[in-house]
């Protein structure tokens, strides 16, 4: 809001209007929002739609409603915790689709095997739904793995959730084929599968080339039947027999339908730098 001061003859009721002018301004931004514990990261990631905002502190988030002007930590429930029981890094990365739903991923997530082994790093994103188990209860709708049919055995992929991004039903979602290696990114939708059941689209994995090093996927972007990949750190080479020069950086562009049917895959001239 811009806000216009008319021009006065004195000087002292010239420098009155202007800080009311100021006052005017700022009035909106007077409230600091202070996690209920200290020193425990709060903050590090935020979303929010309309009067709703879900907030992360160290593997909690905590959920506030805007009333008259002023977030308010949310009385019918107050935070979400990880449903699993070896939660490393809840919150690493927050979306919320609409004021219903919040997707919170856990790349870190230690998953148990059938064999009472714990498959490390392995990751999980989890959805919850607002009146999921009672009235404006937060409650668990889904939790995400992701199976890798190219790695030995059908694998489970590792760190699933580094990073994600969300668009009309579907998610795009990081993962690595080892705990340090390169990422990958797969595709889910929500009712893939049946209602909710945010299944993994067969087949779909985008990476990145020989020149990606591992920070293919450092930053993801989705809107509808585009996903926009980001590599700061890609190199590039003139010609084979250059030099190849790292942290040159690259924008990668990925469509649906590309090969066939459901198929994603980078379009056409579809890397710049």
């Amino acid at each position: 809001m811009i806000t216009i001061v008319r021009r006065i003859a004195s000087p002292l009721a010239s420098l009155i209007a202007l800080t009311e002018a100021h006052a005017s301004l700022t009035a909106a931004f007077d409230q600091n929002v202070h996690g209920p514990r200290t020193n425990n990261a709060f903050g590090d990631n935020i979303v929010a739609v309309g009067n709703f905002m879900a907030v992360s502190e160290s593997n909690r988030i905590y959920l506030y409603d805007r009333n008259a002007g002023t977030w308010e930590i949310f009385a019918r429930k107050n935070m979400i915790v990880s449903p699993g029981n070896n939660a490393e890094s809840f919150g690493h990365r927050l979306l919320m689709p609409d004021r219903n739903t919040i997707i919170v991923s856990d790349p870190g997530y230690n998953a148990l095997t059938p064999s009472d082994g714990t498959n490390n790093d392995q990751g999980a994103v989890y959805v919850f739904g607002r009146d999921v188990g009672g009235d404006n209860n937060w409650g668990l709708i889904k939790q995400i793995t992701a199976t890798d049919h190219q790695l030995p055995n059908g694998a489970l992929s590792k760190k699933l959730g580094d990073v994600m991004a969300y668009s009309d039903g579907r998610m795009v979602i990081s993962a690595s084929a080892t705990t340090s290696g390169a990422k990958v990114l797969y595709v889910f939708e929500k009712d893939r599968g049946g209602v909710n059941q945010w299944g993994q689209v067969p087949g779909v994995k985008l990476e990145g080339t020989s020149l990606s090093q591992q920070n293919f996927g450092y930053t993801v972007a989705m809107s509808g039947d585009l996903i926009v990949v980001g590599n700061p750190f890609e190199g590039y080479q003139e010609t084979p027999s250059t030099p190849i020069s790292y942290g040159r950086g690259a924008i990668f562009f990925h469509g649906r339908n590309q090969g066939g049917a459901d198929r994603w895959g980078l379009l056409p001239n579809g890397r710049r730098y």
